[in-house]
């Protein structure tokens, strides 16, 4: 529910109590604001770059005010291993 979620990120963004949001990078890519988190984990490849970059810049854009990092965790062995090689 957009409201719910809406919600969720005012909180995020403002509360010192809340340091990690869970997204799907399908809903955290476009349209909300996420200016206040320093640590993007991607925990599988997005292998739509548009998207990636989009879901990105939600966190890394103007009103940051810290280095934003970027990770994508990859398990090894794996086929999405194999591919990022």
């Amino acid at each position: 529910n957009n409201a719910k979620r809406s919600q969720m990120i005012l909180t995020f963004n403002t509360s010192d109590n809340a340091n990690v949001i869970i997204m799907a990078v399908q809903k955290a890519a476009y349209g909300i604001d996420l200016s206040s988190a320093t640590r993007v984990f991607f925990v599988s490849p997005v292998w739509q770059t548009a998207m990636e970059q989009q879901a990105i810049k939600r966190a890394h854009r103007i009103g940051q005010t810290k280095p934003v990092y970027i990770e994508t965790l990859v398990i090894r062995n794996t086929i999405e291993d194999e591919l990022l090689k």
